[in-house]
């Protein structure tokens, strides 16, 4: 888990990103990222001369980054301030049955936003420890509707909430965006302030 304000707010010095780590440069030295900030925005890629260790290729973190130069509107030198593991998933599929008593603890939504292939979340979830299920789940027979049901799920798998603490999430949908049939998802949410539903249609 871990948190920090939506992708591409200014703070002054730096930025703050939800990226994929793309391995060493062409050379084999630094570090390479990519992002899309929303939507079917273009992919920025960001070069770095640090190198990043304890992050896989190919895994989505946060990336805390200042711009040293600005190449081009979507390739940039940067000076990395900080990577963090995020919440990431691929989207889970479950029948209608099991769909519909999902238990899901209610969570305070902040953000919600779709970056190409994924759906990012930033919230504040109850915390009781490292082990916790924050899912995005597909009711199965609405797969082939042009807008698909979603939930997202979070739930604490033991001890009692102590505090709240803010949470990134992002989780790969591209087996269902990529439908023919699909237009768009309905995500369901149990927010503090009861179920809230966001809706992303393809442009």
């Amino acid at each position: 888990m871990a948190g920090c304000d939506e992708p591409e707010y200014d703070y002054g010095d730096f930025l703050e990103v939800i990226a994929v780590y793309e391995g060493a440069g062409v050379d084999g030295s630094g570090s390479v990222f990519a992002y899309q900030a929303r939507n079917d925005s273009p992919v920025v890629t960001l070069h770095s001369s640090s190198m990043i260790s304890g992050v896989r290729k190919g895994e989505r973190v946060l990336l805390r980054y200042t711009v040293v130069d600005d190449l081009s509107g979507e390739e940039k030198k940067i000076r990395v301030d900080g990577v963090s593991r995020i919440v990431c998933d691929v989207l889970r599929q479950v029948d209608g049955s099991v769909y519909d008593v999902l238990d899901s603890t209610p969570i305070d939504m902040t953000s919600i936003w779709r970056s190409g292939n994924y759906i990012n979340v930033y919230c504040w979830v109850p915390y009781a420890g490292p082990k916790f299920q924050m899912l995005l789940v597909a009711d199965l027979s609405t797969l082939d509707e042009a807008v698909p049901a979603l939930r997202l799920v979070y739930g604490i798998l033991e001890g009692e909430p102590s505090f709240e603490r803010k949470c990134y999430a992002s989780f790969d949908i591209t087996n269902l965006w990529q439908r023919e049939t699909c237009r768009g998802v309905r995500i369901y949410a149990d927010d503090v302030d009861g179920e809230k539903v966001y809706e992303f249609n393809k442009i």
